[in-house]
């Protein structure tokens, strides 16, 4: 893909993820003050849409570098088995170097809560899943979008406790090896292309209620956050 191609179609993805173009109610936004991060999650019609934003840029040059883990759990019980893991960043030629310039994760994994695993091509959204970040001056943020219908057959509104956890990946203190925080990430670096998977459903969910919880962490290593959506 040439850099102008690319150029077009990051700014197109950008625009989807991260800006008004993404009609969406606010289910809540908020802070944590464990891992001094700003959150919010909102529901399109057919998307969840989850928004960090890093009070350290360096916080965020690891989630880059070293990828991260979205869980989702319908129970809240803040369990591994459902979620998208995102590889890191790693640069071994320049289109992966202009990948890390531009802002946006390519690769990821979709654990189905069940044993499945689907790949999943962020950049060009097959599934419909998508990851991008963005750094300047003003703030650091990374910004997932994951498909309604690949969390749950249920409607938002109707899940009595939805627990939502970001964990990023971290590199073990004493060797180069990336270490997951996740129970199992399930995930081996691949080409630059996914596989497929279903399409975008339709559900609307109502306003809850997001809170961090005491599962919250920030080690040397990693971040590990929780949030939960409780809808009364």
């Amino acid at each position: 893909m040439n850099n102008i191609s690319k150029s077009v179609l990051f700014s197109l993805l950008l625009a989807f993820t991260t800006t008004s173009t993404f009609a969406a109610d606010l289910l809540k936004k908020g802070a944590d003050e464990k891992t001094g991060i700003r959150y919010s999650i909102e529901q399109g019609s057919d998307k969840l849409k989850i928004t960090l934003e890093f009070s350290d840029k360096m916080q965020l040059a690891r989630i880059v570098r070293n990828g991260f883990s979205v869980f989702i759990d319908e129970k809240g019980k803040n369990k591994q088995d459902k979620g998208l893991i995102v590889a890191g960043i790693v640069p071994q030629d320049k289109e992966e170097l202009d990948d890390l310039r531009a802002g946006f994760f390519r690769d990821g994994t979709w654990k189905d809560g069940l044993g499945k695993e689907i790949l999943v091509d962020l950049f060009l959204a097959t599934p419909p899943f998508s990851a991008v970040y963005q750094s300047d001056s003003l703030k650091s943020t990374c910004t997932v979008n994951i498909p309604i219908e690949y969390i749950s057959t249920k409607e938002i509104k109707d899940i009595k406790k939805l627990s939502i956890g970001f964990i990023s990946n971290h590199k073990k203190p004493n060797g180069n090896k990336a270490e997951d925080n996740s129970s199992n990430s399930g995930f081996e670096r691949r080409g630059r292309r996914g596989e497929g998977g279903m399409g975008g459903g339709e559900m609307r969910g109502n306003r809850g209620e997001i809170r961090g919880n005491n599962a919250n962490v920030m080690t040397r290593g990693g971040i590990e956050l929780w949030m939960e959506i409780e809808n009364k």
